[in-house]
């Protein structure tokens, strides 16, 4: 048993955690605003904005270019003047209710600028991380080979007797009660089986039919060769009849094979944006 010791200078602090919020190198840069640690002045900003709406233009202009992250193949096209000026566009359109009702009393943002100097900002401070997305030129399939089955011989598996003998112990005499069978009957011996080997996973029904039945048959013949009826036989398929599915199941395994999957190209789909820590 581990001892832990809670106070000053044990293993658990009383103060309890503190949640640290550490904005991006170019959100810092911009703003000046550094991590919220006790003790860690913050950056000045290297921006000079003439106003509280300004630097609330550089904020805003930070959030549409995080929406833009899904719409940019990568950080780069930030500097084209095109793609600035769909940026400058919504910021425009955020700030424009605050903008109208200090129309005429101050400066208005001078957005272009600002988003300019952001954007270029973001370009340089960010790195580009491709986010790779493989995608198969054919699909997989598989498929079982034909064959036949071996080591049939070993198979000598005989029915178990349906009746339960009653015997009285003053006179001996003995009655027979035959016992209920429950299971439900096939038309085909070779069914009795293959309900058992459909129920795998690596079998499709509609693709291998033909080699089950085959399979089954020849296991059925195996029966038919030692026991006595086709009564024996089916007896044998209802009390046993699991047993000898995955009999032929192994031996299919053995001749599964699946298509190559062939080259597989890479796609980039996108380009995910990670700002470096320092």
């Amino acid at each position: 048993m581990k001892r832990l010791e809670i106070g000053e200078g044990g293993d658990v602090s009383p103060a309890g955690a503190t949640l640290v919020t550490a904005p991006s190198v170019a959100e810092m840069l911009i703003t000046g605003v550094g991590p919220s640690v006790l003790g860690v002045a913050e950056p000045a900003p290297p921006y000079a904005f003439k106003s509280k709406e300004e630097s609330r233009t550089a904020e805003v202009t930070f959030e549409v270019i995080r929406r833009f992250d899904r719409k940019l193949g990568n950080v780069e096209e930030l500097r084209q003047p095109e793609v600035q000026r769909q940026i400058a566009q919504e910021v425009k359109a955020l700030i424009q209710p605050v903008q109208g009702g200090l129309e005429g009393f101050i400066e208005a943002p001078r957005v272009d600028e600002i988003v300019e100097a952001v954007a270029q900002t973001v370009a340089e401070r960010t790195l580009s991380i491709p986010q790779i997305v493989v995608i198969p030129k054919r699909q997989v399939t598989f498929r079982f080979t034909g064959f036949d089955l071996k080591d049939l011989n070993t198979i000598n598996v005989h029915p178990i007797e349906d009746e339960l003998v009653i015997q009285t112990l003053r006179t001996e005499a003995r009655s027979y009660l035959a016992k209920t069978v429950d299971d439900p009957r096939e038309d085909r011996f070779e069914d009795y089986l293959v309900r058992y080997l459909i129920e795998r996973n690596e079998i499709d029904y509609d693709a291998h039919a033909n080699l089950l039945y085959k399979l089954a048959g020849q296991l059925v013949t195996r029966l038919r060769a030692y026991l006595a009826s086709d009564t024996e036989v089916e007896s044998v398929l209802l009390r046993n009849g699991r047993q000898l599915a995955e009999f032929i199941f192994v031996q299919m395994m053995q001749h599964y094979e699946e298509t190559p999957l062939g080259k597989c190209r890479p796609y980039a789909r996108k380009t995910s944006w990670k700002c470096p820590s320092r």
